[in-house]
């Protein structure tokens, strides 16, 4: 049998279509075609036949030759990617590198793949799902300090199998770092709210940097895509998620609830100044500190201790309101509290 033909009935089923496997190596198919069906004859298993149909389902057009140096290390390493995110970032970027004149530059990004963890391109995806999701006015991934910012909680991470435990985080954030796929601008261990839940959860916060976007635009079929590209609008992009209740906070809402403490802070102090309620305001200031330590939930303890403070503004459009207001609102917590005591 020829090579071109044992290597189409070797994985012709998986890709399903004997015109994709002609085109995969182009005019050199049949000069590396003995060489890749021995390796499919030793790598070839269901992760691969998973990966080239998810390939197949990608290409929308006829695809152009690609790299055989792709091809080979797709097969090598795709053969021991059993979880569904490698599987698709093997799938995307040997998709990318059929749809666009890429040449064998998909070759760096396959390097660090075959790198990470299940769990660190499960992290990875979510990071960069999450950018996308959020709009990042003045945000750019090449500018220190501008780097767009995530909050995952970590029940969103368990959900996609990623580990919460403290030493596990720590690999998973450690294995993005080496890689270059984060910045250093990063917390394991935070306590935000969610805005759409008004319940705070525990997670990790986490910088983007410029190499990780490239991968993620690449296994999205943007290749040619700059990594700023993914903090503008419109972009088009069809992503996959893992988990569709997934969801996350940006750096500019972190920061809202970070300015809410400190503005709770600045206006306590005015009142005890002003009005002298020391033992109310030290009560405030005691479930403040601990908002501040990120050890309480601030929907909670406004609820349950200070409702006329919670019916008088909301934490989340804090921004909209000026100190005077919230010194009001406050106002009114602390005199129930003395109201409760008399």
């Amino acid at each position: 049998m020829h090579a071109s033909q044992q290597l189409a009935a070797t994985i012709g089923g998986a890709l399903a279509a004997k015109p994709l496997l002609e085109r995969l190596l182009g005019p050199s198919f049949d000069y590396v075609g003995h060489s890749m069906a021995a390796l499919l004859e030793r790598f070839g298993n269901q992760n691969l036949m998973g990966i080239f149909k998810r390939t197949a389902a990608k290409l929308a057009d006829v695809p152009k030759p690609v790299d055989a140096r792709v091809l080979r290390a797709v097969i090598e390493d795709g053969s021991f990617a059993d979880d569904a995110a490698a599987q698709e970032y093997f799938a995307g970027l040997l998709a990318a590198s059929m749809a666009n004149d890429v040449d064998d530059a998909a070759l760096t990004f396959l390097s660090i793949v075959r790198s990470l963890t299940h769990s660190q391109l499960r992290l990875h995806h979510l990071v960069y799902s999450s950018v996308l999701e959020h709009w990042f006015s003045g945000a750019s991934f090449h500018e220190v300090g501008q780097e767009p910012r995530v909050f995952l909680a970590d029940d969103v991470l368990m959900r996609n199998d990623v580990s919460i435990d403290r030493a596990a985080k720590e690999h998973v954030v450690a294995g993005l770092l080496r890689e270059g796929l984060i910045s250093t601008n990063y917390e394991l261990n935070v306590h935000y709210v969610s805005t759409h839940e008004q319940v705070g959860h525990w997670g990790m916060a986490v910088s983007g940097s410029p190499l990780g976007a490239q991968l993620f635009l690449w296994v999205h079929g943007l290749p040619l895509s700059a990594a700023d590209d993914l903090l503008r609008r419109p972009l088009q992009i069809d992503y996959w998620t893992l988990d569709e209740d997934s969801w996350s906070l940006s750096g500019q809402q972190m920061d809202v609830q970070r300015e809410a403490i400190q503005l709770i802070e600045e206006a306590l102090s005015k009142i005890m100044q002003n009005h002298g309620y020391v033992e109310e305001v030290a009560l405030v200031q005691s479930c403040i500190s601990s908002l501040k330590n990120l050890k309480v939930d601030l929907p909670a303890v406004l609820t349950t201790r200070f409702e006329p403070l919670w019916s008088a503004w909301s934490v989340y459009m804090i921004k909209d309101f000026d100190i005077d207001r919230v010194v009001e609102g406050l106002l009114c917590t602390v005199k129930f509290l003395r109201g409760t005591r008399e």
